[in-house]
């Protein structure tokens, strides 16, 4: 164990900072951080209004963003704040426009933007989605989810788009995925998983899969059962499942790349609480961390692909079969997409299987080869 809070507090939010921080905001307008040595906790300054359900991301300038949540008398704030470690003092940033909404998605893109999708307010489920500006620290709108939902999942995927699952939709729980593209600003379809799910937890992996644990179905039930996610076949598929049922948990992928699931809640003649934690492994091969996009410009209709190495490529019109040429045991394949041919050279391996990939990278956002 270790320190107390200085308030308790739940339906909170907490994020890692720089040099091990954590701050928690939520449940009042009290702040705190956590320090691992010997401080423990301690108090900094105050949000301007007090929120529950709401979201915390960290910026790529080491300031902490939260948006929405639950009001503490009644509605849902539309308002956002930003935490600056240097001056401990939070402070407005432009407004969600017109509405306010909880149990929403927000993620950091590559770019530093921050995506926030979904979630509920008074008037139901939404779809609409936002994108804030840390550069302007201003907020617009974008591409809407096809289907909305809360109680979702959102996972930043190695190549940047963004995954969207399950969560609850206008006829239930679900178990339709969407994928969003910063390059594109749009979303777009995604493979279904095999069990509808909300309230589940989704974790990228080292090997750029994701794995979606627990959540409750349509009857109920919390799940034990959890699925992955393959963005580059877009396919799911079941693995084994956890020894506890729950929901509202959490998961957290360690250094080893190991995946601890921890606490929740599940059904036993009503809602309990656990306390039980698992880890779950799996075999990270040898590539995982070998790079995921060719270094190589198509100088001459050429690109010249090192082994272990995928390329990402979309030139108008995707490729066959939405995403790919599958089987492919040729030292080297010509491709022609719109009148564009691409010479693909040496085994074109992704791990361990020969395929050739497609993404939302297109090619003139390619760096060229030095």
């Amino acid at each position: 164990t270790t320190m107390n809070m200085t308030a308790a507090r739940s339906s909170h939010a907490a994020t890692k900072m720089a040099n091990d921080l954590v701050i928690t905001t939520g449940g009042s307008t009290l702040c705190e951080f956590f320090n691992p040595g010997p401080d423990g906790w301690g108090v900094t300054g105050s949000v301007n209004d007090s929120r529950s359900r709401h979201t915390s991301t960290l910026l790529f300038d080491g300031r902490v963003l939260i948006t929405g949540g639950l009001r503490a008398t009644s509605g849902h704030h539309n308002t956002s704040e930003t935490y600056s470690p240097r001056t401990y003092t939070w402070q407005y940033t432009a407004n969600f426009f017109n509405e306010g909404k909880e149990y929403h998605t927000a993620t950091k893109l590559n770019d530093g933007r921050v995506l926030v999708a979904g979630g509920t307010n008074m008037g139901g489920r939404q779809a609409v989605s936002y994108l804030f500006s840390p550069f302007y620290d201003t907020w617009d709108t974008t591409d809407s989810l096809s289907e909305a939902r809360c109680f979702h999942a959102a996972t930043k995927l190695k190549d940047g788009r963004v995954l969207v699952s399950g969560g609850s939709g206008l006829s239930g729980y679900m178990t339709d995925c969407e994928m969003y593209d910063p390059a594109t600003e749009t979303w777009s379809s995604a493979a279904s998983m095999n069990s509808e799910r909300a309230y589940h937890t989704s974790t990228l992996l080292a090997d750029g899969t994701v794995l979606v644990t627990g959540g409750i179905n349509n009857e109920a039930e919390s799940l034990t059962t959890c699925e992955v996610y393959d963005p580059l076949l877009d396919e799911w598929s079941n693995t084994s499942s956890m020894n506890q049922d729950r929901e509202i948990h959490r998961a957290v992928r360690l250094d080893d790349g190991m995946v601890l699931v921890m606490g929740g809640m599940y059904y036993d003649f009503g809602l309990n609480r656990t306390d039980v934690s698992e880890i779950y492994t799996y075999s990270i091969p040898d590539d995982a961390t070998a790079p995921r996009t060719s270094n190589l410009s198509p100088a001459n209709g050429d690109i010249n692909v090192p082994v272990n190495t995928s390329i990402y490529f979309e030139i108008g019109d995707p490729l066959p079969n939405g995403g790919g040429f599958y089987g492919v045991d040729k030292t080297s394949i010509t491709v022609t997409i719109n009148g564009l041919t691409v010479i693909l050279n040496n085994n074109f391996l992704d791990r361990k299987s020969t395929r050739l990939n497609s993404s939302h990278i297109p090619l003139s956002r390619m760096p060229s080869s030095a």
